[in-house]
């Protein structure tokens, strides 16, 4: 069985050099704008690498912290996202903060 493409070391290795060397501009036709703050580009650059940023926008409304550290959780686990312990913690905060269904900064 093949693993998922976004598991695949050719193409992680892909998408961050046509992310670090457009600076985003590659993906932004695909994605929606996210609120600019710390950990955006973390955020950005991990999320985008097998979904567009639709997902976070669509899921805003129904998660809270506790929610999307169990998404953020799935993704490593299940699918291979390559975050590193390091920026799980950022992802969590910055999806809560902004796109939870406790946040004021939503943007839909």
């Amino acid at each position: 069985m093949k693993p998922p493409v976004c598991r695949s070391v050719a193409f992680q290795n892909l998408f961050f050099f046509t992310v670090f060397s457009q600076g985003y501009q590659a993906f932004a036709s695909y994605t929606r704008d996210l609120v600019v703050a710390p950990g955006h580009e973390k955020v950005l650059g991990y999320c985008s690498i097998c979904q567009s940023t639709d997902y976070i926008f669509m899921n805003a409304d129904a998660l809270d912290q506790k929610g999307w550290d169990a998404v953020v959780t799935k993704m490593i686990k299940v699918y291979g996202a390559p975050v590193p312990d390091s920026d799980r913690e950022m992802l969590i905060q910055y999806l809560t903060v902004h796109y939870s269904k406790t946040s004021r900064t939503v943007q839909k």
